[in-house]
């Protein structure tokens, strides 16, 4: 075959292709390989947010719950309390009328 055959030149055409596509299908490899442990990277740092916030919300309910609790316990010693204060007042009013009036 001469240098100036179609057929060679077309068949050196066709593999300076081929290895172009293969540059580039290499080339777009990498570039997915660097989006996937981008994404991956993504993923791990969410579901580590996520926890954190899982575990919060957690803690949160436990302290509002440990609050509710003290604070109903200190409303019915204060109500206790002003229930005492209002039967002595009453009874002291009743016994004393002429001070109440």
């Amino acid at each position: 075959m001469t240098p100036l055959d179609p057929v060679l030149h077309d068949h050196e055409k066709r593999l300076k292709e081929l290895e172009a596509s293969r540059r580039s299908l290499e080339d777009q490899m990498i570039v997915m390989a660097a989006l996937e442990r981008k994404h991956a990277a993504s993923i791990e740092a969410f579901e580590e947010f996520i926890a954190g916030q899982i575990q919060y919300e957690i803690e949160h309910e436990q302290k509002r719950k440990t609050y509710q609790q003290e604070h109903e316990l200190a409303r019915k010693e204060f109500d206790e309390k002003l229930n005492g204060l209002i039967a002595w007042l009453d009874d002291f009013v009743r016994r004393n009328p002429k001070n109440g009036k």
